[in-house]
């Protein structure tokens, strides 16, 4: 679990930097032009997603997930059941 400790950080990574980077390298936009569609596309996500505060982000093997910390913490204290590690052997993680 990766606590956001400002916007679009996790864990000291500033994910919005890597967002704005991939942007100009990818479409030849400008800095000023990238960050205003990171700080807009990350507003309007976190308002679709009714997401308010800190959030957690999990990397999964082909996306990352955005949870609202406290139902992180939630979900944290549910027990690990063998069932979940019967799941994750099935899967080869």
């Amino acid at each position: 679990m990766a606590k956001g400790n400002g916007p679009l950080h996790a864990n000291g990574f500033n994910v919005a930097e890597a967002f704005k980077d991939v942007m100009i390298e990818e479409t030849g936009a400008s800095r000023p032009w990238s960050v205003f569609n990171v700080k807009l596309a990350a507003g309007m996500l976190r308002e679709a997603a009714g997401i308010r505060g800190d959030v957690a982000v999990y990397g999964n093997l082909t996306y990352l997930e955005v949870r609202n910390l406290e139902v992180s913490k939630q979900l944290a204290e549910e027990q690990f059941t063998t069932e979940d590690e019967k799941t994750l052997d099935e899967l080869g993680i």
